[in-house]
């Protein structure tokens, strides 16, 4: 693939004027010239060593120069410039004429007008375009100009939304596949009881006592009755649920769930108290004593059985008091999932699971004692008072005991609890909502960055959540009352902004073991088809991706001739704006090393928002800008200062995204930006 040696510039061309040049001089002096010489200062080859491209419109024209001596019959008489065509359809090539004095002095602008827009103009041998459906040729002296008109596809840029949709669809989806596993489950629960019963009735009729058995058959007769209508309960339940066709409420399924895991624990003592006055055999356990495995409320697995749902307490005692299935194979695979701890606000059921912190930040915002603080925050305020006086950070600290799941110990603290309720609030994100999708998450591979830090996506995708270093976080609860001001800003008086917005910044410490940072951010990506990503800064070093799935700035350089980033007028000027705020904000609280993320759409649109930029400008990247600007032969340091991290940033952004003009593009010029 050919790579850019000069960047694409903007040029003005009025017809026949101080700015334009004739189709003849522009062959003679950027074509067939071979004492012109690249003005690239990486370059010294000539002109007609390179490949030139003018996009307008929707359409791109290539021109590239090649040595060739014509084997023809026609007499080719020097000083003359000749021309041929072919149709891109066939091998109709056109008989080869020279260019008359009135093609020579043609205004390359009108020619240019031609080529983009005079589709009209037939060939009047095949019927096609002739600017459009063929190749073009002007031979002189040896050296043949090719022109080739191909369109171009002039993109959309979508910036960050002002606010942020819940994951309605998927809530839905979510809600109604966990109702099918609730109803799966509640049938094998029952089914197994059943046959339980009927097994201990059966083994019963074998006892000698003949009058005690027949007491002990009737006494289990009237349990088998009950499981039927408390089997015809639980399907009522599941009936209502199923009637909220709309619903995203996952909170009321879970509490289904575990009212359905606690009936299971129940019927395991009552069949094991049967079978112990029975002295039959120890009859099949229903389930065990210990909690569900991860894939509770998880409707991407399939089981085989209830059992399948409960995870093995590590005992080697058997005992008809405390039947567990110690025999499940896999289950010491599963993640461990606390399902019985205290419920929260209007008894919502939030389970937590350990190696998922969006579930225990999910848990914590919906417990008593959390909304019950913020809310005396909260009312502490001053009406419409975006940034209260005082420190709204909520440390809670959750630490129970269940003889089903035993210990589970985590804390949780909510940094800025009330400021960003407020800036949810103005993005449009209600709590539930935002818990609702917290509740369930999964790892995620981020490639690109080499910060090495970890990521995970909740599994409605519709937020990303990062774990940063603790001087990021350090450096973010400085600047944070600034950064919510600046997002009151862009909500409220619509100014145009590219960053991806953070939504709420946590530290999650499990029993003692390290605490865990983590910022929740939108994820730009939601709900789009994404083909290619690009991690851009605006720097050349070290900026190449070799292995992964995102490219970075060198890669789109060298795309940038095949593929160049093509977008409208609209685009360009609401993209450079939004950079030109951000970034000077961004200055200005001393932050730098953000990068430009950006996706293209299956559809072609261009998705961007603006990442990273929570790390401020400290003396420890200072120290490693002065060790890498004083190596010997380095190149241009890869931590610069905030200003110039600004300015570097916002050229190249400039430069990567290209707006194509189209001839009613209102453009002011100078005099002196001529073609050549």
């Amino acid at each position: 693939a050919l790579s850019l040696c000069v960047p694409y510039e903007m040029h003005v061309i009025e017809f026949y004027s101080q700015n334009d040049i004739s189709l003849g001089n522009f062959l003679l002096q950027l074509c067939f010239d071979n004492d012109k010489r690249c003005k690239s200062l990486g370059c010294k080859k000539g002109l007609i060593d390179h490949e030139r491209t003018i996009l307008h419109h929707n359409g791109r024209l290539k021109v590239h120069v090649l040595k060739w001596t014509y084997t023809g019959d026609e007499i080719l008489t020097d000083g003359k410039i000749w021309f041929w065509s072919t149709c891109k359809d066939g091998d109709n090539e056109k008989k080869i004429t020279p260019l008359e004095a009135e093609a020579l002095s043609l205004s390359f602008g009108r020619y240019l007008e031609l080529v983009f827009y005079a589709d009209h103009i037939l060939c009047p041998d095949c019927g096609k375009s002739f600017y459009n459906n063929h190749i073009l040729y002007y031979y002189y002296q040896q050296r043949v100009a090719i022109f080739e008109y191909t369109p171009s596809q002039v993109r959309s840029i979508v910036l960050p939304s002002m606010t942020i949709d819940p994951a309605t669809e998927n809530h839905i989806q979510f809600r109604r596949d966990s109702i099918e596993y609730l109803e799966k489950m509640t049938n094998e629960l029952y089914d197994s009881i059943s046959e339980t019963l009927h097994d201990l009735i059966e083994e019963s009729e074998q006892i000698p006592d003949q009058n005690l058995s027949d007491d002990y058959i009737e006494e289990v007769r009237d349990i088998l009755l009950s499981q039927l209508q408390e089997k015809e309960a639980f399907y009522l339940r599941i009936v209502s649920l199923l009637e909220k066709k709309d619903s995203a409420d996952i909170f009321e399924v879970n509490s289904t769930m575990r009212n359905l895991y606690s009936t299971a624990i129940t019927w395991n003592a009552t069949i094991g108290e049967l079978a112990n006055r029975n002295q039959a055999p120890l009859p099949r356990p229903i389930v065990n004593s210990q909690s569900p495995g991860k894939e509770l409320m998880d409707s991407r697995k399939t089981f085989r059985s209830f059992k399948d749902l409960m995870r093995v307490s590590g005992s080697d005692v058997i005992t008809r008091e405390k039947m567990i299935d110690i025999n499940f194979k896999g289950a010491e695979n599963m993640t461990k999932i606390f399902l019985f701890l205290p419920p929260g606000i209007d008894d919502i059921v939030v389970p937590v699971y350990p190696k998922q912190p969006a579930s225990m930040i999910a848990y914590t915002l919906m417990s008593v004692p959390y909304v019950s603080k913020f809310v005396e925050y909260r009312n502490q305020c001053v009406d419409n008072e975006l940034t209260p006086k005082f420190n709204t950070t909520i440390t809670n600290h959750f630490h129970h005991e269940t003889e089903l799941e035993g210990k589970v110990n985590f804390r949780v603290i909510t940094h800025y609890a009330v400021e960003f309720h407020k800036l949810r609030t103005l993005l449009g994100i209600d709590d539930y909502a935002f818990c609702t999708s917290l509740v369930r998450s999964d790892n995620w591979d981020a490639e690109g960055g080499k910060s090495g830090s970890g990521f995970a996506k909740t599994a409605d995708d519709r937020f990303v959540l990062k774990n940063i270093h603790p001087i990021e976080l350090k450096s973010f609860l400085l600047f944070a009352q600034q950064y919510f001001e600046y997002f009151n800003m862009i909500c409220e008086d619509g100014v145009l902004s590219v960053l991806t917005k953070i939504v709420g910044v946590y530290s999650v410490m499990y029993k003692k073991k390290t605490p865990k940072y983590i910022v929740i951010m939108e994820n730009l990506f939601y709900n789009k088809n994404i083909t290619k990503i690009f991690d851009l800064k605006g720097s050349l070093r070290s900026r190449k991706a070799e292995d992964s799935n995102v490219l970075m700035d060198e890669n789109l350089l060298e795309l940038m001739y095949d593929e160049p980033l093509c977008v409208d007028q609209n685009s360009k000027v609401n993209l450079s704006n939004s950079i030109w705020n951000d970034t000077l904000f961004l200055q200005r609280l001393n932050v730098m090393d953000y990068s430009l993320l950006v996706g293209i759409e299956e559809s072609g649109e261009i998705i961007v928002g603006i990442i990273d930029y929570i790390r401020t400008y400290t003396w420890d990247k200072q120290l490693e800008s002065w060790v890498k600007g004083s190596l010997a032969g380095s190149k241009v340091p890869t931590i610069i200062s905030p200003k110039q991290y600004k300015s570097r940033f916002r050229y190249a952004m400039w430069l990567y995204f290209l707006m194509v003009p189209h001839k009613d593009t209102p453009i002011e010029y100078d005099v002196e930006n001529v073609i050549m």
